[in-house]
Parts: C-alpha cells; sequence; structure tokens
C-alpha cells in the first residue's frame, strides 16, 4: 500500500481526544495532517508511504488518547476510509473498517464503614461522708454514738456500710436509699466508718471516714 485516509468519530458526550501521536507510523508523508475536533467527535487524517510503499500484514497509522468523561456506553467507528495500493492505479484494498464499542464505568468513592463506639462508662463516685457529730476526722470526741451520712446519686443500686477498725472496702448492703447510718456505744479508739456504693455497671470505690 502506498496511502491512507479516513474518518473516525467517537461518542464526543463520553470521550474526548486529548492527543494524537504520529510514532511508529508507517505513513513517511501526511498529505493531510491529523487533526481533530471534540465538539463534533471526528478524527480526519490522510498520508501516503513513498516508494516502494508498505508490504506488510498490518501497521500502524497514527495513535489516538482519549479521556472518559462520564459512565455510558461509548463507540468509536469509521465514516469514512481507505487503503490504496502501490499499483499505479490507487486501488482500494481495504476490505473493511470497524469500530468499536466500550462500557464506561465511574468510579465511586468507598464508603467508609460505620465505627461502632463503645460508650464510655461514667465514672464511679467515692462517696463523701461526712458526720454531724463528729464532723473533724482529727479531733476526739467524748460521744460514743457517732452519726455518719453522705448523698446518694440516683442510679445507686445498693450502699454498703460497716464499722470497722480499718479502713476496708464494707461488706454488708443496704437499700440504696440510705444515706445516714447511726452507731450506739462505740467503744474508746480509732474506728472507720467504710462506704461504697454498688453501681449498675459494678461496685465504687470505698470511702473511709475516720471517728
Amino acid at each position: 500500500m502506498n496511502a491512507a485516509d479516513g474518518v473516525l468519530n467517537f461518542s464526543k458526550d463520553l470521550m474526548e481526544l486529548t492527543g494524537i501521536s504520529k510514532t511508529g507510523s508507517i505513513v513517511t508523508l501526511w498529505v493531510q495532517e491529523p487533526a481533530y475536533s471534540n465538539s463534533n467527535g471526528s478524527l480526519d487524517y490522510g498520508g501516503v508511504v513513498l516508494n516502494p510503499g508498505y508490504n506488510g500484514t498490518s501497521g500502524t497509522i497514527l495513535t489516538a488518547t482519549f479521556r472518559v468523561k462520564g459512565a455510558g456506553t461509548g463507540a468509536v467507528s469509521f465514516s469514512s476510509a481507505s487503503v490504496l495500493a502501490n499499483d499505479g492505479l490507487g486501488t482500494n484494498i481495504l476490505s473493511s473498517s470497524s469500530g468499536g464499542s466500550y462500557s464506561f464505568i465511574s468510579k465511586k468513592a468507598a464508603t467508609p464503614s460505620p465505627v461502632a463506639k463503645t460508650p464510655t462508662p461514667a465514672p464511679k463516685l467515692a462517696p463523701a461522708v461526712f458526720s454531724s457529730t463528729h464532723p473533724d476526722q482529727n479531733k476526739w470526741y467524748r460521744n460514743n454514738n457517732p452519726v455518719v451520712g453522705w448523698s446518694v446519686p440516683a442510679d445507686v443500686k445498693e450502699v454498703r456500710i460497716d464499722l470497722d477498725k480499718t479502713s476496708t472496702v464494707p461488706q454488708a448492703g443496704y437499700p440504696p436509699t440510705t444515706a445516714e447510718k447511726s452507731f450506739v456505744g462505740v467503744n474508746d479508739g480509732v474506728w472507720y466508718v467504710n462506704v461504697q456504693f454498688i453501681m449498675p455497671t459494678g461496685p465504687g470505690p470505698a470511702s473511709s471516714f475516720k471517728l
């Protein structure tokens, strides 16, 4: 063959021609420089191969690069095309010119999976113990019938109280509304009233009040 020309049409709503390359082309002389129009969706070209022409089973005329504009099915086809033999007669030896149909799929950003947040439990408060009869923990009082009290939060399930010679975790359970405790006939010496709230999430820290 010694000449080839054609008009290539493409789906202009989905495809945009961004460049043409003649690198590696078998054409040695362009009688019509390749030109394209994205608004029309077309590419025109025309070139010749100088004597002795080109003899082969396949060859590259030019390379066109497209950019996909959106999702859908795009098509490329020839509205006209010819390949002329180097026989002095200009015989068109092109038997067929096939195009192509292409499916374009938009690339969606991955949706992040929701992350389950573990609720932070409310802090467990130690009882704020006080005494109306023995207000100062560092003083000795003659009264051996001490009374101690505390404020009870709304969600307390149980109040634990004991009177011990040491500061410890109480074991005796009382109703959750218990906000005061009286002791009668406490022997002389250092004693501790130990109080603890049992919350829905478990036991809270114990408080100790020295008598």
